[in-house]
């Protein structure tokens, strides 16, 4: 791969932003998928971890912006 396109540090860097997009919308898949009774039934977490988990995910969320900004912008 790095043969093909020939320069790692770019692609690398590709593939981090591609992980970037994928982790935040996973995040927030899981936590939808673990609040909805119908799907867990046996366990629901408590409010004050499922805030922790949000917030958690708008932090990332964040991050991920600011990663794939300094990417594709500077």
């Amino acid at each position: 791969l790095f043969a093909t396109f020939g320069q790692p540090v770019k692609v690398l860097g590709a593939a981090g932003a591609i992980n970037a997009l994928i982790l935040p919308l996973s995040m927030v898949l899981m936590l939808i998928a673990a609040s909805n009774k119908k799907l867990i039934a046996q366990y629901q977490p408590n409010k004050w971890l499922t805030m922790a988990a949000w917030l958690v995910t708008i932090l990332v969320a964040y991050m991920c912006y600011r990663v794939l900004s300094d990417f594709f912008v500077g």
